[in-house]
């Protein structure tokens, strides 16, 4: 239990974008470091290989120079070789003594060159009274680890240049890092910040762009989503506000009149039930509107899709549409074609958008206006259109006019705006099939909408 809590309380701490940034910038200055080690080894190999074969060279003139002062005559004299002899014995050298054309040697130490790896020599001339006698050839492997103490000094130095170069680079590369993730923490704390005051539940905030262009595009999709919820939340609230408004009217009008008749105060006339049956009626409406509505946002429309003739279908509501519009003083036009349009499309549904845009020119056109709903046939699609010389729309709302609950008088009473869920449903139904909702209007000159459906009849 006690390590799972320890793993857990760790485990947040790698997670943190800095934490992570450090580790990787760490582990780039230890890379940093693995390259730098490398290349300080070539080189100071490469140093040290100079060095000894300037040490090498200069011992090798210093020996030429001390044959050349005790030569007795030439060099192949047979007083020469014992100071040949003792140069090998006390300088521990590999060597051959040549002539002045380098290709005859003189004297030799017993020794086989080829036993040497990295063998190198240096000829050095032996020069006695102004006369070269000819040349000294040491030999030398640059490779052993023997050495005099200047060379073990001189590879001393090079090893604590390297320290002092590999401890300020990790130290400058560290603390580096460490700026360098603080520095990008820090330009992300903003809306880290701001993420963590919308998971704690307030959401009427917008949070602020920081940090790489990867997180401007993660911002702007968040707050996207915060306007999004927001306007949830708003139509909520008013779906609520409208519903209980809505619905407290005819319980309340049932509720008065059920208890005047209890109380006798009205009789119980065939006038008197027909007005409670009414106000029934109304909330039945109600609450199947809500239940469509229900369905919309859902997206559960269960579509029966069948070749059909819409002319009768429309002719149909037009016709249930005439006692309404002769009611307002509003005349009701209807034109189509002579011929039958065929269509792919869930009948019933087909009739309830209509039906929905139909009853919506009738309510925003007053009283003597004209509505005129037709058809026109085009070579990939049948127009369904509603033109009416009501209110109108302005430019602002007809972007809105598809959203739930909305509106564009608010003030109206169901008789006449209703809940504003009727275009919703239909603009719902039409991305169902597949159709298109188009919407012309001008403020006081009226408005046309449009139901584009394409013939995909095979």
């Amino acid at each position: 239990m006690l390590k799972r809590i320890e793993s857990m309380s760790v485990k947040p701490f790698f997670k943190k974008a800095s934490v992570q940034f450090c580790i990787i910038l760490l582990c780039m200055a230890t890379l940093t470091a693995g390259v730098l080690y490398i290349t300080h080894a070539i080189y100071s190999d490469q140093q040290l290989k100079d060095y000894k074969m300037a040490y090498y060279t200069e011992q090798t003139y210093r020996l030429s120079s001390f044959l050349g002062s005790n030569i007795v005559g030439d060099l192949d004299e047979k007083e020469n070789m014992t100071l040949f002899d003792n140069l090998a014995k006390s300088f521990s050298i590999r060597y051959e003594i040549l002539d002045h054309q380098r290709e005859e040697k003189i004297h030799e130490t017993a020794f086989n060159t080829s036993t040497i790896n990295n063998v190198s020599y240096v000829d050095a001339p032996i020069i006695s009274n102004g006369k070269l006698l000819g040349y000294l050839r040491a030999y030398y492997d640059i490779k052993s680890l023997e050495m005099s103490p200047s060379l073990r000094k001189f590879q001393n130095s090079l090893d604590n240049q390297w320290r002092i170069v590999a401890n300020v680079t990790m130290l400058v590369l560290i603390v580096s890092s460490l700026i360098i993730a603080k520095i990008y923490s820090k330009s992300m704390k903003p809306t880290v910040t701001s993420a963590l005051t919308v998971l704690q539940g307030k959401r009427d905030i917008h949070v602020p762009k920081s940090g790489t262009l990867e997180m401007d595009y993660l911002v702007d999709s968040l707050n996207s989503v915060l306007v999004e919820f927001n306007n949830m939340e708003n139509w909520r609230k008013q779906m609520m506000e409208d519903l209980t408004h809505e619905i407290r009217t005819p319980l309340t009008s049932v509720q008065l009149m059920m208890e005047a008749i209890i109380d006798g105060v009205y009789p119980t006339s065939t006038e008197n039930l027909q007005k409670i049956y009414k106000e029934v009626d109304r909330l039945s409406r109600l609450i199947l509107n809500v239940q469509d509505l229900s369905e919309a946002e859902g997206a559960r429309f269960g579509l029966d899709i069948t070749k059909v003739n819409i002319i009768p279908l429309i002719k149909g509501t037009y016709d249930g549409f005439l006692f309404v519009a002769a009611q307002k003083n509003i005349k009701l036009y209807l034109k189509l074609p002579n011929k039958p349009c065929v269509a792919e499309l869930d009948a019933d549904r087909f009739v309830q958008v209509i039906t929905n845009l139909i009853s919506n020119a009738l309510k925003y056109t007053l009283e003597g206006g004209t509505v005129e709903i037709g058809v026109e046939i085009n070579s990939d699609e049948i127009v369904f259109y509603c033109e009416d010389n009501g209110i109108g729309i302005s430019e602002e709302d007809q972007i809105l006019v598809f959203n739930r609950f909305y509106r564009v008088e608010k003030s109206r009473t169901s008789e006449n705006g209703g809940l504003g869920i009727g275009l919703n449903i239909s603009h719902a139904l039409a991305q169902a099939h597949g159709w298109h909702i188009v919407i012309e209007s001008k403020l006081a000159e009226g408005s046309k909408f449009s139901v584009k459906i394409p013939l995909n009849i095979k």
